[in-house]
């Protein structure tokens, strides 16, 4: 089985702003445009 990908930036899956905040478990509150 394949683990989660570290925490990083990464484009916002939602499309909403440019930059989402991924804690290596989950897509987070933090953003950045």
């Amino acid at each position: 089985m394949v683990g989660l990908p570290p925490a990083h930036w990464a484009a916002d899956p939602s499309g909403e702003h440019r930059l989402r905040w991924w804690d290596g478990a989950q897509w987070t509150d933090h953003v950045h445009d």
